[in-house]
């Protein structure tokens, strides 16, 4: 999907809504903890329309300065070593990690540096491109389809958006 020397923008071409039911239960599941960052220094990278709403140039419909999102994987490694520290877990307690699908190569780059096997990565980017905040539902949809997940496993979710902001979670199914 795009052209894969210049993966944004143009893998960032998807939508998708999801929603998640969450249902009391008296087993132990839900959130363990979370952690979340912001940083305003790139939040003039994106800017739709260019000049901003007051100024529109017919023919330049977005202005799209370098940004790859690869500032916010620094976040999410130390972020994720944080939280496993904190409760006691490694990247070998986790059963999968429900990705941002922004780029394959920011997916890519924080796999190596966290070491964590293939088979815990659920990656749908290159079935439906970039949906937004909801690609980490959507891959969490595959997942239980193909029977990966069970009750007790714990999970990571990643996300960021443009900007930044970035925000990474504990769950236990």
């Amino acid at each position: 999907m795009g052209d894969e020397t210049k993966p944004i923008p143009s893998t960032i071409v998807g939508d998708a809504a999801a929603a998640t039911i969450l249902e009391k239960s008296r087993e132990e599941s839900g959130m363990i903890d979370r952690l979340y960052q912001n940083d305003s220094s790139f939040n003039d990278t994106i800017v739709l329309p260019p000049q901003g709403a007051s100024y529109s140039k017919q023919d330049e419909k977005i202005h799209w300065a370098p940004f790859t999102g690869i500032e916010s994987v620094e976040f999410a490694a130390d972020a994720l070593r944080e939280l496993l520290d904190n409760h006691h877990l490694k990247i070998d307690d986790i059963s999968c990690l429900l990705l941002s699908q922004f780029t394959k190569s920011n997916i890519d780059l924080l796999q190596s540096k966290l070491n964590i096997p293939s088979e815990k990565i659920e990656y749908i980017g290159d079935k439906y491109g970039y949906t937004g905040v909801s690609s980490f539902f959507i891959a969490y949809k595959n997942r239980l389809e193909k029977g990966l997940l069970q009750s007790g496993d714990i999970i990571v979710f990643w996300t960021l958006g443009a900007g930044y902001q970035t925000g990474i979670m504990l769950w236990r199914v």
